[in-house]
């Protein structure tokens, strides 16, 4: 269950009390208030480091792009840190227009990809990756399990297809030039990543 504080004294004595340094790490704030999301468990982490690995191999390697995990993405310069949003996964391809601080992105990536947590609304970010031009987005979801990409046009976010394992769709990634599919078996179902170019696959 959510907790919302806004009386502004104890805020100050539970941060003190429960918030160690690295968890800020996690910390996002959506128009000015903070929001920490469920740590990322083991799974979670797998699928950003392969992810991670994948997309390194085929974009950032032959220099397309730069792709990042977990990197601050705004709306703006300027306080920055008062509307933002992590992603677990981003890839910025070199036309894109965003601009690099070092610290934030003011700008949407071109793909991002999310992982849903436990607790975690699965949509609610959609419209703040929408409003800054974000490509495409691929949504991960472990209970139950899917996969949906989703395509921004003309400032609308449009489904372009759910995979599950009852109806193993392939979504492909314009964007990046990737196609993902879930596959597998449960209790643990895998992502499919092919390289539509190469035809290289790879499992996350």
């Amino acid at each position: 269950m959510a907790l919302l504080i806004l009386d502004p004294m104890r805020e100050q004595d539970i941060r003190k009390k429960y918030f160690r340094e690295e968890d800020e790490r996690y910390l996002e704030t959506w128009d000015g208030v903070d929001v920490m999301s469920p740590l990322p468990n083991d799974d979670h982490q797998g699928f950003i480091g392969r992810m991670m690995m994948v997309l390194g191999i085929t974009i950032e390697e032959p220099g397309l792009g730069l792709v990042r995990p977990g990197v601050n993405v705004t709306d703006r310069h300027q306080d920055w840190k008062s509307n933002y949003r992590c992603p677990d996964v981003v890839v910025y391809l070199n036309s894109n227009t965003a601009i690099n601080y070092g610290t934030h992105w003011q700008g949407g990536p071109d793909f991002l990809a999310e992982i849903i947590s436990p607790g975690e609304d699965r949509i609610a970010k959609v419209p703040f990756y929408t409003s800054i031009n974000t490509g495409e987005i691929l949504i991960v979801d472990r209970d139950p399990w899917q996969l949906e990409l989703l395509r921004i046009q003309n400032q609308q976010a449009h489904s372009v297809g759910i995979s599950t394992l009852a109806h193993p769709q392939i979504l492909s990634a314009t964007s990046i030039g990737f196609t993902f599919q879930l596959v597998g078996q449960m209790p643990r179902p895998n992502i499919e990543m092919i390289h539509v170019a190469s035809g290289q696959r790879w499992i996350a």
